[in-house]
Parts: C-alpha cells; sequence; structure tokens
C-alpha cells in the first residue's frame, strides 16, 4: 500500500477513541447513553453520556512529521483502518441471533487482530510501549537512539510496528486458532466495558503467546466472547458479576454502563472484595463454571 503523506500531513481530528465507538455502543441503554464510574477519583458522574464522549483523549495519537507539522495520521490512517475492519466482526458478535454466529478461521483471525490493536491502543499499555521502545535497538544514521527514545512524538509512532511485531511472533510460533471459542448471553443487559477490557486468565508476557492464553472480553452488555483451551459451557449471572469485578479492578481509571443500578451495585462488590482482603483470583473467577 502506498501511503500519500501529502494527504495525512495537516491534522485533521483530535477526540482519538482508544476505545472504538462500535464497541462501546454495545453497552449503551435504550437512550444511546452509559454511566461513568471514575475510578481514580471513586464517583459516578452526575450525568449518562453518549459513546462519542466517553474512552477517548484529546491527540492522543497525533504526531510531528519530519517536516515539523502536526499531523493526525496514526488516528485518520492507522486506526480508521484498523477500525474499519473490526467494526464488522464486532457487530456480528454484537447482533447476530446466538443460534446463527458461525464461528470460521477469518472472523477468529480478524477478531483477533482487532484485540492485538486494541491491547496497545489502552492506556494501559503505555508503560509497555515506553519501556519496549526503551529496550530497543535502534540504528539510524546522524541520530542519537537515546535522544530519539524520550521523544513522545517517535514513541506514538512505535504502537504500529509493536502490532506487527505481536502478529510476527505468532506466526511465528505457530499460532493456531484450535480453541474453544464461543459466544455466551446473559439474561439481563449487566455488563460492564472499561479502559482496560480484555480480561486474561493469566497475562502472558511474551507477544507469541497473545492469542493462547485463556481470555474474555464482553462485546456487548450482555454478551461475552471466551476463547479457552477448555469448553467453558454456560456461562451464569454469576459469571457476569465476576467480569464486571475483574474488569474494574483492571480498568485504569474510566468503568461504564448502560444501566445505573448495575454499575453501581458492580462497584459495591468490587470494593466488597478488595476490603475483604480478596486480592487474588479476580481474574480466575468469571472463568469458573
Amino acid at each position: 500500500m502506498n501511503l500519500d503523506l501529502e494527504k495525512y500531513k495537516r491534522k485533521t481530528s483530535s477526540r482519538h477513541h482508544y476505545i472504538p465507538k462500535f464497541l462501546i455502543n454495545g453497552f449503551t441503554n435504550q437512550e444511546g447513553k452509559l454511566y461513568v464510574y471514575d475510578k481514580e477519583k471513586d464517583f459516578i458522574q452526575d450525568k449518562s453520556r453518549v459513546p462519542k464522549s466517553i474512552f477517548f483523549e484529546w491527540d492522543r495519537n497525533n504526531i510531528t512529521l519530519p517536516d515539523k507539522t502536526e499531523s493526525s495520521i496514526l488516528e485518520d490512517f492507522l486506526f480508521l483502518e484498523i477500525d474499519n475492519t473490526g467494526s464488522e466482526v464486532v457487530k456480528y458478535f454484537q447482533e447476530t441471533k446466538l443460534n446463527e454466529i458461525q464461528f470460521t478461521y477469518d472472523n477468529i483471525a480478524q477478531f483477533l487482530y482487532f484485540l492485538i490493536c486494541l491491547f496497545w491502543r489502552i492506556p494501559k499499555t503505555d508503560f509497555a510501549v515506553d519501556q519496549l521502545v526503551k529496550s530497543a535497538e535502534i540504528r539510524i544514521n546522524g541520530i542519537n537512539p537515546d535522544i530519539l527514545k524520550k521523544d513522545k512524538y517517535f514513541v506514538k509512532a512505535q504502537r504500529a510496528g509493536i502490532i506487527r511485531h505481536t502478529i510476527k511472533e505468532m506466526i511465528s510460533n505457530g499460532e493456531s486458532f484450535k480453541k474453544f471459542v464461543n459466544i455466551h448471553q446473559i439474561q439481563d443487559n449487566i455488563l460492564v466495558i472499561g479502559d482496560n477490557p480484555l480480561l486474561y486468565r493469566k497475562l502472558t508476557q511474551e507477544f507469541s503467546s497473545f492469542g493462547k492464553e485463556d481470555f474474555l472480553i464482553a462485546v456487548s452488555s450482555n454478551r461475552i466472547f471466551s476463547s479457552t483451551k477448555h469448553d467453558l459451557g454456560v456461562l451464569s449471572r454469576i459469571n457476569a458479576v465476576a467480569y464486571n469485578t475483574a474488569v474494574i479492578r483492571q480498568s485504569v481509571r474510566y468503568v461504564c454502563c448502560g444501566d445505573l443500578d448495575v454499575l453501581e451495585k458492580s462497584i459495591k462488590t468490587y470494593k466488597m472484595m478488595c476490603n475483604s482482603g480478596f486480592t487474588h483470583g479476580f481474574e480466575e473467577a468469571p472463568f469458573r463454571v
């Protein structure tokens, strides 16, 4: 693909979502809004919000090009292309009748690619990106690598390279999709979405194992996608409650839900578990059937 830099040389966007709106849409209430829990400040915002106003940072993905032009190329080209592709499979899992969903190599691979991009896009992994860039061996004629590694725009641009490297490592290590995958539908709309929505049973430290470990992710307020080594069977309301508490625990700042009562109860359960000293097993609990 030939990239026309002239087309992207200017800044054309500022509201950069790290959780795409088409995923957030699956958690809205009948008014098309969600209630927002600010975990850092420990309060639920007074007014419900539309997806456009949630899970974004102003100019998060802007960079400065060699000619000193500020550009939103990462958002307007890279992440837009990822979202256009990812939205198809996410909406398929959100909207298709449960008994009509078919899991194919193509849609599982497409969804996993979306999740890899999502993982390296969220604020939770900013620190990991910084550390990976600092430890990387960079050789560019005439440029001091130590200065380059401290350049925030250079670090932002490396996210694309990390995504490619993750996929390359998975392929070179023989990653397969021979796992039990499923969409579990909960009777009520009680699932939350946080700024770190991908829940692993055990978070790997290896690029090649991204898709091998068991994971869950809610694609809507009543549907959870699972990818596990053993069939989970039917997920219950108890699993859904455990999922919500685990998502709250691993979120950096924001957790949202279309139902205010559900959000309040989920926060209360999370705090109760923390206060009781239950610090281990948050991630494991949703997988138990």
